[in-house]
């Protein structure tokens, strides 16, 4: 398992076969969509085949913030998800 990022940045965490990003209070600032993920604590993803999302509940996506979700699928290799979207308990 691997966790990375404190306070607002964006936190990572993988353990077997999924990867569960939690997003900021605020989505994610437009200026992370040009740095590396490992600047931004991603790990190492193959084999992904579950992404969760964890988001503040009164948030809302916007472009900014589903640019960068398409780029996580990318690098984990997600690129059929067997489901677009399901609650994190």
């Amino acid at each position: 398992m691997h966790a990375a990022a404190k306070g607002s940045e964006i936190v990572f965490r993988a353990q077997g076969s999924e990867l569960l990003m939690r997003l900021p209070e605020h989505g994610i600032d437009p200026s992370l969509l040009a740095r590396p993920f490992t600047e931004l604590g991603l790990p190492p993803c193959g084999g992904v085949s579950t992404l969760r999302v964890e988001a503040p509940g009164d948030w809302r996506w916007g472009s900014v913030d589903a640019a960068f979700l398409a780029r996580v699928l990318l690098r984990a290799g997600c690129s059929r998800p067997r489901r677009a979207a399901a609650p994190v308990p």
